[in-house]
């Protein structure tokens, strides 16, 4: 439900950022990487810090691998919506194209994954610090 929440709120920009990437247009990605960088750390934290919140108040302590996943699970969306780029948008004639297309994404998604569950479980290991200290 997280990750539906994180792709809801930046469905415009990643779309953006995707069609500046693809289209060759570097100063504009460079910008749009940016402000989607700063946007996604706060609203991933927040929403680690709330699931983490709700699950230690009705007594779960296992929050360490669901606070990885809160912010992780995005990449489902964002892995759909690089599919549906190449589908809709992109004019791709060759199977190498689609393939180097395919590659570039999923390193991007892999790396992004890693980024965003790091990013929610420091975020929920804080919170946790901050309220038993």
């Amino acid at each position: 439900m997280s990750g539906g929440i994180i792709f809801a709120c930046f469905y415009t920009p990643i779309h953006f950022m995707w069609y500046s990437i693809w289209r060759s247009e570097r100063f504009a990605a460079f910008n749009y990487v940016l402000i989607f960088s700063v946007l996604l750390i706060i609203v991933i934290s927040e929403l680690s810090v709330i699931w983490t919140f709700l699950g230690l108040r009705n007594g779960d302590y296992r929050w360490h691998w669901r606070s990885f996943m809160v912010g992780a699970s995005s990449m489902i969306y964002f892995g759909a919506f690089a599919l549906y780029y190449m589908v809709a948008h992109l004019n791709l004639k060759l199977l190498s194209d689609d393939l180097v297309y395919l590659l570039w994404s999923s390193l991007f998604l892999v790396s992004t994954l890693l980024m965003t569950g790091t990013i929610s479980a420091f975020a929920s290991a804080f919170f946790v610090r901050y309220i038993y200290d």
